[in-house]
């Protein structure tokens, strides 16, 4: 990966997510790949420095996202290699709210009523 890219990247996706960590909204403290690059990840830079792709975690939620990987790909915090994460939403505040992420930086956010 190229570090000037890399690091240009990590800037944008903290200012988007306000430097706090999508799951619970701690100070971030890393940047997580949706399609995980030490899995095969993807031979794609759009999808590794893609928008989609990256999220802010703090610490205590990225190893939770790694140690709990079919609720993990469920929330859509871990994305198959094959799938395009701007088309794969994430499940955020108790299943309650969705939202898409493009490689433009936008966010879209859906609210869903629980249920039960």
């Amino acid at each position: 990966m190229d570090q000037g890219k890399w690091i240009k990247v990590k800037h944008i996706v903290n200012d988007r997510d306000q430097g706090r960590c999508v799951k619970c909204h701690a100070d971030a403290t890393d940047i997580h790949h949706r399609v995980a690059r030490g899995m095969g990840g993807s031979s794609d830079p759009q999808v590794n420095y893609g928008l989609a792709n990256l999220v802010s975690l703090c610490r205590s939620c990225h190893d939770h996202v790694h140690a709990n990987p079919a609720e993990s790909a469920e929330n859509g915090f871990l994305v198959k290699s094959w799938e395009n994460p701007r088309d794969c939403p994430l499940v955020l505040a108790d299943g309650t709210l969705v939202i898409y992420l493009g490689n433009d930086g936008t966010v879209r956010e859906y609210q869903q009523q629980p249920l039960f």
